[in-house]
């Protein structure tokens, strides 16, 4: 009588070709994963970014409602521009207050050597501001706003604060409005993107192949 095996079939156990296959798709699993918290991260930074510079422009509004006497008194169309670096120029009007580009740019001058300013208001340790109080004031806040902050937490920083020409016989309120522009970088740009951001300067406001996601620009309305 011929005998029966009852017991299963052993399997042959996985080839080398499967092993191999299994490990792709394990890796490729690991990379994509990789990619998303990369993505996180990055776009947690450029969050971070974006609130850090409304918090400023709410800043420079606070110390704009504080001067009022100043701020209220520019009505022949105001510009002051604050370009990545510290550099300032008044465009508007022609001519520009008297003093008024030298005093923002002595005073970025000397908060960039750590010094404390050179005069602010009455209630201080510093020297209060000697002739022009109002307008020295108002330089004073402007230079320390950008130096003191806006320049250490957001990369390549550049500010307009611009405030336009308000008719006379209107009952408008002045009103100004605070731009602030700077970079960032995404994980997510391509290959193509990349290269053409490598040969070409990283100043926002002035290279018109940039993108918006690269350069963003805050603008706050003001009426001090």
């Amino acid at each position: 009588m011929k005998r029966t095996n009852n017991n299963p079939v052993r399997g042959r156990g996985f080839s080398l070709i499967e092993v191999m296959v299994a490990v792709v798709i394990i890796c490729i699993g690991l990379l994509g994963i990789a990619k998303l918290q990369a993505m996180s991260l990055s776009n947690s930074t450029l969050s971070r970014q974006r609130a850090i510079a409304a918090i400023q422009a709410a800043s420079l509004a606070s110390s704009m409602h504080a001067n009022r006497d100043f701020w209220t008194s520019q009505n022949l169309g105001l510009e002051v521009v604050i370009a990545p670096g510290g550099v300032v120029t008044v465009p508007n009007p022609n001519p520009a207050p008297a003093n008024l580009q030298s005093s923002i740019a002595a005073d970025i001058a000397i908060f960039q050597a750590g010094g404390p300013g050179p005069c602010i208001g009455t209630f201080s340790a510093v020297a209060m501001c000697p002739n022009n109080q109002h307008q020295d004031l108002a330089a004073f806040d402007v230079a320390r706003w950008y130096q003191n902050g806006l320049s250490l937490l957001l990369p390549n920083a550049s500010a307009d604060i611009f405030c336009p020409e308000v008719a006379v016989t209107t009952l408008a309120p002045t009103s100004c409005t605070i731009t602030i522009n700077w970079t960032e970088k995404s994980v997510a740009m391509n290959s193509q993107e990349a290269g053409t951001e490598s040969v070409q300067a990283t100043v926002c406001g002035t290279l018109k192949t940039s993108s918006t996601s690269e350069c963003p620009s805050l603008t706050l309305y003001v009426e001090p």
